[in-house]
């Protein structure tokens, strides 16, 4: 739903793994985004975000859709590969499981990974002038 997309938690995880992605051609352009339709909303997802589950490097010249469910692909268009068991981005694609795997209640292991990440992103190198959001945000 429209409301559940505003909020922060797991369910990007769940999206791109239980919906039919299919290529969206933009003309002059190469294809670097994907769309569903499931529900009759339209949706979108980066081909950046559904590399991590599946392999879409190639869908720019060989389209494929993305799913996990057997013929749910759009118009024959074929499924996008799987990644096989030593491919180098396979520790991306099972830390992609990983998180939506997770508990939908607590959202755990993925809060977890984002206070690290978040943590990392905002004070890494930065130790000497940051302040807080609240202190660098108060209006006077």
């Amino acid at each position: 739903s429209d409301e559940a997309a505003l909020v922060f938690d797991k369910r990007y995880y769940d999206a791109a793994h239980d919906n039919s992605w299919r290529p969206r051609f933009n003309p002059d352009q190469t294809t670097n985004d994907f769309t569903t339709g499931n529900g009759g909303i339209t949706r979108l997802m980066l081909k950046t975000d559904l590399c991590l589950t599946m392999d879409v490097r190639n869908v720019d010249t060989d389209p494929c859709c993305v799913t996990h469910f057997e013929k749910r692909c759009r118009r024959q268009m074929r499924r996008c590969p799987m990644y096989p068991d030593l491919h180098p981005w396979m520790e991306a694609f099972e830390a992609f499981e990983e998180m939506r795997s997770s508990d939908l209640v607590t959202n755990e292991p993925f809060y977890s990974a984002f206070e690290d990440a978040w943590s990392k992103a905002t004070s890494f190198g930065r130790m000497d002038d940051l302040r807080s959001l609240r202190e660098s945000c108060d209006t006077k």
